[in-house]
């Protein structure tokens, strides 16, 4: 069987450093941090002197800065320089992926995308001559990708609706249908379960009454005001449905 490669943002980050062109390529101009003069470092070099085992202080914030510096100028080289910040940042923004898809049950690759997004728009504003400049970014994506996956639980969708639809019981009118009405609507209440999963509050909509009948719910009309005396298993609410004209 075919492995399957992981998706998202940070994954194709990846991909794109683990190429020889790219890795080896020197993209990032440093001081040296004893002396007058700059230095230009590979990609792999740059890596190394942030998170290799052999950095110092110095030297891993000499290079943050100058990541930032790059990363913020307008050029030909713009977006390999944000690309190659982002790579270095990586290994502080992909645990807290992992984390925030795990917990809130958010879609990894859009948690990465939102993250990688709030990185970028915060660079504009980071002073790269900081202490750490790079806290600013990789904090700004932490809070961007909670964030982004605490809204997500409001519209986690669920079978609540589907199997409302499919039990007639659960539906009910007010009025008895008129042949020869116009065109009509139904508006649609849905209750808020009493379960955790499904609505967080009531939802109210309007449908056409011959799409509700080509969906199940024809059988309304000589079913409807009767209860199954029966309990259901499944947790249900009811939905309360009022004809309206279409005007």
């Amino acid at each position: 069987m075919t492995a399957i490669p992981p998706s998202g943002a940070f994954a194709a980050i990846s991909r794109h450093f683990s190429n020889a062109r790219s890795h080896d390529a020197a993209l990032l101009q440093v001081p040296e941090i004893a002396g007058d003069r700059n230095i230009w470092l590979t990609c792999a070099e740059a890596y190394a002197a942030v998170h290799g085992p052999n950095t110092t202080p110095a030297r891993s914030s000499a290079v943050w800065r100058s990541a930032v510096r790059a990363a913020q100028e307008k050029g030909k080289y713009s977006d390999s320089s944000q690309m190659l910040l982002l790579w270095l940042a990586l290994p502080h923004l992909t645990g807290a992926a992992h984390r925030i898809s795990t917990r809130l049950r958010a879609h990894r690759a859009d948690v990465e995308s939102e993250m990688m997004v709030a990185f970028l728009e915060r660079l504009a504003s980071v002073d790269p001559e900081s202490p750490l400049p790079a806290n600013a970014l990789i904090t700004a994506a932490r809070a961007a990708g909670w964030r982004f996956a605490r809204e997500g639980l409001r519209e986690r969708p669920v079978s609540y609706l589907e199997n409302l639809v499919a039990h007639g019981d659960c539906l009910r009118s007010d009025t008895e249908p008129d042949s020869n009405s116009a065109p009509e609507t139904t508006d649609i209440t849905v209750d808020r379960p009493d379960s955790p999963d499904g609505l967080r509050t009531s939802l109210r909509f309007s449908v056409p009454t011959e799409m509700l009948k080509e969906l199940g719910a024809d059988h309304q009309h000589k079913a409807i005001r009767r209860r199954r005396k029966k309990s259901i298993k499944r947790p249900t609410r009811s939905v309360s449905l009022r004809r309206t004209r279409r005007r």
